[in-house]
């Protein structure tokens, strides 16, 4: 008899390295009012860290739940190779070897920091009572694993509840280590670690790709993105503009290709200068016309949000402002379409 987790053990192996481990097709997401994805087709490999990018709202987290089974597409289907049908739910996700990490973690305050590390390994019995499964949570592979993501000093019997945010994180990426999977989201879980932990994050993606692992790296720090990922897939407005080869490309036609526009920093930096100075001396000289006329310090309320207006919003209306039609006309405009 195959158990559960005999069937999820066998169907989440790892795959050969540049093997097809995913492949998107139509997928389309839509809540009232809102196409959150709107028919992307997109394909992950074995051994490769595949990044997600955009903008806020542009999908990218949507594209991680639908691929982990959290959510279901509207339109299109999502397939994991050795898995015989696409994935609806987390259950089929799970079984098919996909493994999600949160930006906010799964960790259970009441649960020592070894039982959180076999967290997944002991759902897998699908007993009432997690705990009843027969691993050892406080064994020297326990020890080891968190001496893999930083958390060494840390005791297996401790209570989860006392960790920090960071801490925290590191102990939900333990789980990958013990975890069967050929696909692994990173959702932003690189917003509340410190260096030092990126840098264990860094060392368990290298680790993931030799052993065959399709990494996708949901996040918008694009430091972080050309560090890591071998391919970064740009979405806008829940659209797939391009995929690009990280090595082929700049943090600036990423910024590009994810707003739609080129980026023209130096003299937006240039007019806000000149419309601050502006702003200062024009506050300047309407608090000396109101002291001219008898006002009480009251009234120099008004003149503050008058100084406010003129200093924040001069600057960016003069930054908006064609300062040079000739550089203009060799940035793009709009991002290069899907083809």
């Amino acid at each position: 008899m195959v158990t559960p987790a005999k069937e999820i053990e066998q169907e989440a192996h790892q795959l050969p390295i540049g093997e097809l481990a995913f492949k998107a097709v139509g997928v389309k997401k839509h809540y009232p009012g809102v196409k959150a994805l709107d028919g992307v087709d997109l394909e992950g490999y074995a051994g490769e860290v595949l990044a997600i990018c955009g903008a806020n709202g542009a999908g990218k987290s949507t594209f991680a739940k639908l691929l982990a089974g959290v959510e279901t597409p509207t339109d299109g289907e999502i397939r994991v190779t050795g898995h015989p049908r696409p994935i609806h739910n987390a259950a089929e996700a799970e079984q098919a070897g996909v493994l999600m990490m949160h930006q906010e973690p799964l960790i259970i305050d009441d649960f020592t920091i070894g039982e959180n590390v076999w967290l997944y390994k002991l759902r897998m019995g699908k007993d009432i009572r997690p705990w009843a499964q027969k691993v050892d949570s406080n064994s020297q592979e326990t020890r080891d694993v968190l001496r893999q993501v930083g958390l060494g000093e840390l005791r297996t019997r401790q209570l989860a509840r006392d960790l920090g945010p960071g801490q925290r994180q590191m102990l939900s990426l333990a789980r990958a280590e013990v975890a069967p999977h050929k696909i692994m989201i990173l959702d932003e879980t690189t917003a509340s670690t410190s260096e030092e932990h990126f840098n264990d994050i860094l060392e368990l993606v290298r680790r993931e790709k030799e052993s065959g692992t399709c990494i996708i790296f949901v996040s918008h720090r694009l430091n972080e993105v050309f560090e890591m990922c071998d391919w970064i897939a740009v979405l806008r407005n829940g659209e797939l503009v391009k995929v690009l080869k990280t090595a082929d490309s700049t943090p600036d036609e990423i910024t590009t290709l994810m707003i739609g526009q080129a980026l023209t920093g130096a003299p937006s930096l240039g007019y806000a200068i000149v419309g601050t100075v502006l702003g200062s001396v024009l506050f300047r000289l309407l608090v000396a016309i109101a002291l001219g006329f008898g006002l009480n310090p009251n009234d120099l309320k008004l003149i503050t949000a008058l100084f406010v207006f003129v200093a924040l919003v001069l600057p960016n209306a003069l930054a908006r402002l064609p300062w040079d039609r000739r550089h203009s006309a060799t940035e793009p405009e709009t991002a290069e379409a899907p083809t």
